[in-house]
């Protein structure tokens, strides 16, 4: 047994030589191995393999490993998405509702309060049903119409005496002057519900239909519950240009209230005292100094607030014709006028001594229909010389 041992050792000795010296034969190309050794080699890992695994079973009960699967090729990350409201923390909740929510929209303004009349303080004249009227009761959800930026013209005190070279930019003016003015002077809101209906009526159906016969433009005070704060009807109302004259004290601020449904809006930035003259700037622009006519008009009215624009009216020479029935300043001046015209003893007020110089025309009112004799009345003055007025003394027609 030894000597087979021994055989054994030294015969592995010898194929290890043999091994080795194929290996070390300089540098030249190793010959091709034999198929038998490859074979024989194959055998003997094969069984050091079967003797592992019989190892492997017997102490513990393993699975065979799986084969492995080919690695997914990895997607593109995807972008973050924003957290919902939901998914958001406590922290991030509490610092979105510290923002301050939007406020609640604008409500309707009250109608401009009057000096000597504390009608336009009442709840009940918004909801007074008059077709003529534009104020209504507003839901707080609908737009309240606006003024546009472009139809108001801002004139300071220094530039009163330049108002042609504004006036001829006005785009409801441009390429149409001059032309007859009919000024209206007036207001509403100091009025009696009866007499309030009555005015509105003879503004857009009598004096309306004149202004628009007559080619003429319709003057007035610009503000809310004014002469021209009405509803015309459609197919008079775009045969005119309706130009509102206001004062303001602030430099480019509006007055407040001022009217949306006028074509363009003049404000002066001057004194009180200086309006009235102000105003017969715009006429003399739009007339070019009287080439036209110009026909006043009076209707309701305070006569703190109007008197004076009725005296300067006086001063120039311009018509006037007063509206019996409709309350207010042009009631006071009806009844001192007729007074006066049969006494011949005139009060010696403000209101007295304008009533004696003006050259006034009552117009008289039964209550039906008198919005064509109106009209018409209207009409003749704008075609007859001032000093012809006096000879009219029919109310159907030119004198004749």
């Amino acid at each position: 047994m030894a000597d087979k041992d021994d055989g054994a050792l030294f015969g592995e000795d010898d194929g290890d030589k043999t091994k080795g010296e194929e290996v070390d034969v300089g540098e030249e190309e190793a010959p091709p191995v034999p198929n038998e050794e490859v074979v024989e080699v194959e055998k003997e890992d094969n069984k050091q393999g079967k003797e592992k695994e019989t190892v492997v079973s017997e102490s513990e009960d393993v699975e065979e490993p799986k084969p492995k699967e080919p690695e997914k090729p990895k997607a593109e990350p995807k972008p973050k998405k924003k957290k919902s409201f939901f998914s958001r923390s406590k922290k991030e909740v509490e610092k979105k509702a510290e923002i301050k929510p939007s406020p609640p929209p604008v409500a309707q303004k009250t109608p401009r309060p009057s000096i000597n009349s504390n009608a336009s303080m009442n709840t009940k004249l918004l909801m007074e049903k008059n077709e003529y009227s534009t104020h209504r009761k507003r839901s707080k959800w609908e737009a309240k119409p606006t003024v546009h930026p472009e139809d108001i013209c801002y004139i300071p005190a220094k530039k009163m005496n330049k108002v042609q070279s504004l006036v001829n930019d006005f785009r409801c003016l441009q390429g149409t002057l001059p032309r007859p003015v009919i000024w209206c002077i007036g207001r509403y809101n100091t009025l009696t519900p009866e007499k309030r209906f009555r005015a509105m009526k003879f503004m857009s159906r009598g004096i309306a239909t004149a202004v628009q016969f007559g080619d003429g433009v319709l003057l007035d005070g610009g503000i809310d519950w004014c002469a021209g704060d009405v509803k015309f009807p459609k197919e008079i109302r775009t045969a005119f240009p309706l130009i509102g004259v206001s004062n303001s004290q602030k430099d480019h601020t509006p007055p407040e209230g001022l009217h949306w449904g006028h074509d363009q809006h003049v404000i002066f930035n001057c004194h009180d005292d200086d309006f009235p003259k102000a105003t017969l700037n715009v006429v003399d622009t739009i007339t070019h100094v009287r080439k036209c006519k110009c026909v006043v008009v009076v209707i309701g009215g305070a006569e703190e607030l109007d008197l004076p624009h009725v005296k300067a009216a006086t001063e120039l020479g311009y018509p006037i014709i007063v509206l019996e029935g409709t309350g207010g300043l042009a009631d006071e001046l009806v009844d001192i006028y007729k007074d006066g015209k049969s006494t011949n003893n005139w009060p010696r007020t403000a209101l007295g001594k304008v009533a004696k110089r003006a050259s006034i025309k009552v117009f008289e009112s039964d209550g039906f229909e008198d919005e064509g004799e109106l009209a018409a009345l209207i009409h003749f003055f704008m075609l007859t010389n001032v000093f012809d007025y006096d000879e009219w003394d029919g109310r159907y027609g030119p004198p004749g």
